[in-house]
């Protein structure tokens, strides 16, 4: 079906379903992001909703986040990306400028919707749920999901990055280009509090979207021949980084084995107003970029 024509509304009809799924998968090729998203929406939010239509939902949300898998691609295969320069990298392929687009809420959404493509058949555990009073409820464990879900994770971790980078991380006015994409400005949350305080959603997600791209990269670490050298940066950049969270939230006075879920709950992008514990731990992540963003 042509992305011009318009597939039926009868969402109980497997015909038209997979006439949506088309439709949208046409959009995509062509990067059209807001056909994709206009078309798949309905069925996402569906009980007819299946893996393939939560990946085709994630790739909308991914192309409006500004997801470009071939200059991703060549980015990550050229040169290092120890320390700083995955934080210039993330900066320089995902610009946003919070009063003009929406590409860190498109990242969020894609997010959302790679956590919920689950291994068929796979037993997850209440505690690592969320969003289920939804269609689409998510895992907050990457074994829980299907390794195509974690590859795409962690292209929209990385955009994620990137875009909270560009909107926080300058001074208004501050293009990050005439700065070789380094940090000008600290992100602020870096105390438990200031994590609470923050009604953005930018701190939590912040820290959420590390912990998914250290997941992303364990998950194919191994697997990739051809990202083998960007993956093991990432692992040995943020590699501490999660053992750092835990032990911060114990110093906030919380009991290591709270922490230690605290840390694993954070991959859910909005725990941090679920317990303070959690919010400890993303603002020991926050700080942590803050130190490893030049």
């Amino acid at each position: 079906m042509a992305v011009g024509c318009s597939p039926g509304t009868d969402l109980s009809d497997e015909t038209i379903r997979n006439e949506i799924k088309e439709t949208a998968r046409n959009a995509l090729t062509t990067n059209d992001c807001v056909t994709a998203l206009t078309i798949i929406s309905p069925l996402y939010v569906s009980e007819y909703t299946d893996n393939e239509t939560r990946m085709l939902y994630a790739s909308a949300q991914g192309c409006s986040a500004g997801i470009n898998f071939f200059e991703i691609f060549e980015s990550l295969s050229d040169g290092t990306l120890n320390g700083g320069a995955l934080f210039e990298l993330t900066t320089q392929l995902f610009p946003s400028t919070a009063a003009t687009d929406s590409r860190l809420q498109a990242a969020w959404f894609a997010q959302d919707a790679v956590h919920a493509v689950w291994v068929p058949g796979a037993i997850v555990a209440s505690t690592d749920q969320y969003y289920t009073d939804t269609e689409n409820p998510g895992s907050v464990l990457y074994r829980d999901r299907t390794d195509n879900a974690n590859t795409f994770l962690l292209f929209v971790a990385m955009a994620e990055i990137g875009a909270a980078q560009n909107r926080y991380g300058y001074s208004f006015g501050q293009v990050p280009a005439s700065f070789s994409y380094q940090q000008q400005v600290d992100f602020p949350w870096v105390s438990r509090a200031l994590v609470q305080a923050d009604t953005t959603g930018v701190a939590c997600g912040l820290a959420s979207s590390v912990l998914n791209l250290i997941d992303a990269t364990n998950s194919l670490i191994g697997s990739s021949t051809t990202l083998a050298s960007a993956l093991s940066d990432i692992q040995t950049t943020l590699g501490a980084l999660e053992s750092g969270a835990s032990f911060a939230c114990t110093l906030d006075g919380h009991l290591s084995t709270t922490c230690d879920q605290a840390v694993k709950r954070l991959r859910y992008r909005s725990a941090c107003s679920e317990d303070a514990s959690i919010a400890a731990a993303a603002a020991s992540i926050v700080f942590a970029v803050n130190n490893l963003w030049p």
